[in-house]
Parts: structure tokens; C-alpha cells; sequence
């Protein structure tokens, strides 16, 4: 999401590609930023569903650390 390597992969060493790729997916601003708007609601919809949404809110809080906007913490 944000060009950070997960801790888990950093060790692994790439396998060759052809042509010029980036070194990693990288999200435009802008989609990036949408997608941060949709986890937060996410977020708050899992914790209306009980304890049916425990893992949801869980998982959706997990991927929501990777924002870096001023917000994100609130």
C-alpha cells in the first residue's frame, strides 16, 4: 500500500522480471487515499455487527496501520 516491505518479506530477494517494472505495486495518491475513506468505514461497520464482525474490525484495523495520513490514528 505504501511501498513498505511487510517485515515477513523483506528477506526474500525478488525474482527477475522482464522489461522495466517497479519495484513493488504502488497505489496512486489519490486511490490511495480512497481506499484508507472506504477501510476506516469498514472498520466502523464491523464494530455494529457484534461479534459477528470481531475478525472483520480485527483485519480491517491490521491493514489501516499501513496509513500514513494525519488522521489515521484517530
Amino acid at each position: 500500500m505504501n511501498g513498505t516491505v511487510p517485515p515477513a518479506l523483506a528477506r526474500r530477494l525478488p525474482r527477475p522480471r522482464r522489461g522495466p517494472v517497479a519495484v513493488a505495486p504502488q497505489l496512486a495518491a489519490v486511490d490511495r487515499a480512497v481506499f484508507f475513506d472506504h477501510l476506516r468505514g469498514t472498520t466502523e461497520a464491523a464494530t455494529r455487527q457484534g461479534e459477528g464482525g470481531v475478525l472483520l474490525h480485527r483485519q480491517a484495523l491490521y491493514l489501516a496501520s499501513y496509513d500514513r495520513g494525519p488522521d489515521a490514528a484517530a
